[in-house]
Order: structure tokens, then C-alpha cells, then sequence
């Protein structure tokens, strides 16, 4: 991803070390190395999401020697990481959920990657950019008031529902138990009829899919990439915390590796920047079969 790298910050800072340190790293074509936020003006006590995204040449499960900046400023909730293999190499990326602490002006400095580079074979310090937020004040506390009559609404509406419920149960079962008993009939005896073997119905699934296929395909936008990777996964009996390398590793797609080639193809529209989905999306479309 070329075009990707002209739009994130990608600074290579040389290092020179030695012995056993060198040797622990990957030698990788690093081709793009950024980090944003979902928000630029978060608010104290409210989580938002930081994501550090790399694109890289080769093949790699996981992406190692990255150094995540200071985030003192922040409380830290769940930090979820993702390696995805395309036909160009692997997009990684890490999502952090973050907290601000307290109101003003933040500038999150660059995370780094060390790696070999293979144009020289020499170790290199790879760098995002800075992110700069500004954090605003804890909401007002009539907003607190606020959320306490909207609990104490939807609880007292809970009661009322239950003992409506309640009220309908007894009113039934009193009705069952005083009604009159109407004579026992004799049920006459009917042949059992002759079992007929009924042709298969369509499947439903497969319809489904198509449809959003098809919405994908008039409109390529992340949401609907994301509802056509969710159908496949489905389809390839994926478990929730199962990677496409799971998938692949334990043959979830049998004799129809075309599901696997599918499901590579909507990753990168459903995980790329917003610049690419379109386009991603787009180059999807002719894999996404069953």
C-alpha cells in the first residue's frame, strides 16, 4: 500500500544495534506506519479508540518491537491487536481504549517499530505520527440527573410490564380451572398417510448473502463490508475470538477455499482507512462467493 504510506506519517530514524538485539528482529518492507484517534476532542470519564495500523510486505502472524508512547494521561481499558494477510503482504493494527484523565491539551507522541531494513539490512527505528488532542470537561451534572429518571422510567416500566404479566397468568389459569369440562370425543381413526420425499427448500443463508453482496456492491461503504465479512465468517463457523489464520489453520473451509479467498478479500475493506474502503471494497466484490 504505497499510496497509504504518502498519507501517514512514516519516519525512519536509523539505530545501530549490536549482537543479539539485531538478530531479534523481523526484516520487514514497512510501507505504511500511522496512528489516530476516533475523536479529536474527547471528554474526561469518556472512553475513546487510539489505533495504530501497519502495512507490511511480508507474511507475519503478529507484528513485534512496537513501543507504544507514553499514555500517562490516560486510564487504559481493552487494547485489542490484529494481523490480516492480503495478497500484498499483512495489515496489523492496535486498538487502544483510552480515558482521559483530566481537561486541556494533549499531544500523544509517536509510537515505534524496530525492524530490519532490507534495502541496506541494517536495523531501523520506524515512527508514527503525533496525535493531538483536546480534552474537554466532565459533562455537567444534570447529566447524571438525567440518566437517574431515565433508569428510574425504565424500571418503574419493568414493573409495571411484569405485573401485568403476572395479572394475565393468574386471570388464565383461573379461567382454566373453572371453566366447564366439555365431553371427551373419541378421535376417529385416520390412516396414516404415505410418507412423500419433499424436494429441498432454497437456502436461506445463500439468499441473504447475495442480497448483501449486492447492497456492497451499490454501496461500498464499511458498514455493509462489514455485514458481508460477518455473513462469511457465519458461514465458515467461525468462534468469536477465531482470526482468519485460525480459520486457515484448522480448514474451517473444507472443499470451498474460495470462502477463505472471500473472507481475506472483505477483511482489508472492513479494516483499512476510510480513504481505501471504497476502493477495497470494490476490488472484493468479484471473490465474494460461497
Amino acid at each position: 500500500m504505497v499510496r497509504a504510506c504518502a498519507a501517514i506519517a512514516c519516519v525512519t530514524l536509523l539505530a545501530t544495534p549490536v549482537g543479539a538485539a539485531a538478530q531479534a528482529l523481523d526484516t520487514l518492507h514497512v510501507r505504511s506506519f500511522g496512528m489516530s484517534s476516533d475523536t479529536l476532542r474527547p471528554q474526561v470519564g469518556q472512553p475513546f479508540r487510539l489505533t495504530i495500523t501497519a502495512h507490511v510486505d511480508e507474511q507475519i502472524a503478529q507484528l513485534d518491537n512496537v513501543t507504544l508512547p507514553d499514555l500517562s494521561a490516560f486510564d487504559s481499558g481493552a487494547d485489542e491487536r490484529r494481523c490480516t494477510a492480503t495478497s500484498r503482504g499483512t495489515d496489523c493494527s492496535e486498538t487502544i481504549v483510552l480515558v482521559p484523565k483530566a481537561a486541556g491539551t494533549v499531544t500523544i507522541a509517536s509510537a515505534t517499530m524496530a525492524a530490519i531494513d532490507p534495502s541496506d539490512k541494517k536495523p531501523s527505528l520506524y515512527a508514527t505520527n503525533s496525535v493531538r488532542l483536546q480534552i474537554g470537561a466532565a459533562p455537567f451534572a444534570i447529566a447524571g440527573a438525567t440518566d437517574y429518571l431515565s433508569d428510574l422510567f425504565w424500571n418503574t416500566l419493568r414493573a409495571f410490564v411484569f405485573l401485568l404479566a403476572l395479572v394475565v397468568v393468574l386471570w388464565y389459569l383461573l379461567y382454566r380451572l373453572t371453566r366447564p369440562r366439555a365431553p371427551k370425543v373419541a378421535a376417529p381413526v385416520v390412516a396414516a398417510p404415505v410418507p412423500v420425499a419433499a424436494a429441498a427448500p432454497p437456502s436461506d443463508f445463500e439468499s441473504q448473502f447475495r442480497a448483501l453482496v449486492e447492497a456492497l456492491r451499490a454501496e461500498p461503504t464499511r458498514p455493509r463490508a462489514l455485514a458481508v465479512r460477518h455473513a462469511l465468517r457465519y458461514a465458515l463457523g467461525a468462534h468469536e475470538q477465531e482470526t482468519l489464520a485460525d480459520l486457515v489453520r484448522r480448514n474451517a473451509a473444507g472443499d470451498r477455499p474460495q470462502r477463505i479467498a472471500a473472507l481475506r478479500a472483505i477483511e482489508r475493506a472492513s479494516f483499512c482507512e476510510d480513504a481505501y474502503v471504497e476502493h477495497n471494497a470494490r476490488e472484493a466484490l468479484p471473490f465474494l462467493t460461497l
